[in-house]
């Protein structure tokens, strides 16, 4: 018989890649994954040559990469591995309690340089029949997404070196914790907590290079970096004074505005202390007009869409993890 073959019985995991080009052998996290599209991508030319020929006379594989997307509910044990791989720079842990089981982690975007990199990601899919390695994954987009009576998600973009089987894979052991909820969500816009909020989105796109080959011998790709990155914010809220006193004061003056998103897991990591993910864009600014007019009768509700920006020295976006792991999550 052929078994019953179903994604329920796969598992991913991922763990920190030392270097481009050398896969990391031990997975670091088990993730709560809900879909992945992870494959590999063959550039693959046929020779134009006239040669009398009723058809291609060849085809020759020139370069390949893998691609795809990661799926998951966002728990506080594993989104410390994806947030160091998009932005690119942690800074060393913070205690936050006497005993040091505590910890605070913050991730910023990492700056171009000779010396300055993101660092790449192993990945490993075990898909029933077969296990499937993706190394050297770079993570191009994050897209986070929360909505009333529903966990906190994410879909992380990421683009790979290669593609391998593998045949012996230690798998971590599942998270114990809850997943990150929207009742946990806090709003705050300029210091002022927005009770009006009914959902949020947030996307970091890193615009990473995805077809940079060079002589070196091999059909995978040089390393790839990011670009210009692109951060945006939307904040689906009820009409109330309080929002129609941000259209005025932002949008309508041209000012940027701090807006602080906040997460806090039912889970204590220490007493008094929660598993929080906190996501601060310092110089936000509001570009589009949230009035929607009058649509019909029903409850009236705006969208708020803000754009992160750097200004002033100060970084666009930090990232703040709280949780009980004492080193970096960026380490191999």
């Amino acid at each position: 018989m052929a078994g019953i073959i179903s994604g329920s019985a796969s598992k991913l995991a991922l763990a920190p890649q030392a270097a481009w080009g050398t896969k990391e052998p031990d997975m670091s996290v088990l993730l709560s994954f809900t879909s992945e599209s992870l494959k590999l991508m063959k550039e693959k030319k046929e020779e134009d040559a006239i040669v009398g020929a009723k058809t291609t006379g060849r085809v020759d594989s020139m370069g390949r990469k893998a691609a795809g997307d990661v799926s998951g509910l966002v728990k506080p044990d594993e989104i410390g591995y994806w947030l160091a791989a998009l932005l690119g720079v942690e800074a060393d842990p913070v205690p936050l309690d006497a005993g040091s089981t505590v910890f605070r982690h913050d991730f910023t975007p990492v700056a171009p340089g000779s010396a300055t990199t993101l660092y790449p990601l192993t990945i490993c899919v075990d898909r029933v029949l077969k296990t499937f390695v993706y190394e050297g994954a770079k993570v191009n987009q994050m897209k986070l997404d929360a909505k009333v009576n529903d966990y906190l998600r994410a879909v992380f973009t990421v683009i790979a070196r290669d593609e391998v089987e593998s045949t012996s894979v230690t798998w971590p052991a599942r998270s114990a914790l809850k997943a990150f909820k929207f009742k946990g969500a806090q709003v705050q816009v300029a210091g002022s907590t927005l009770v009006e909020g009914t959902g949020m989105t947030l996307s970091y796109g890193n615009n990473l290079e995805d077809d940079l080959y060079t002589a070196d011998g091999s059909e995978q790709m040089a390393e790839i970096e990011p670009q210009k990155r692109d951060i945006k914010l939307t904040i689906e809220a009820l009409r109330t004074d309080t929002t129609e006193t941000i259209r005025s004061s932002y949008f309508l003056a041209d000012t940027p505005v701090s807006v602080v998103l906040t997460f806090a897991s039912d889970d204590l990591a220490s007493v008094g202390l929660y598993y929080e993910l906190e996501i601060t864009l310092h110089n936000a600014m509001l570009n589009e007009d949230p009035s929607p007019g009058i649509p019909g009768p029903e409850r009236l509700k705006l969208t708020l869409n803000f754009t992160a920006t750097q200004q002033n020295g100060t970084e666009a976006i930090t990232v703040s993890l709280t949780d009980k792991k004492s080193t970096k999550y960026n380490v191999a």
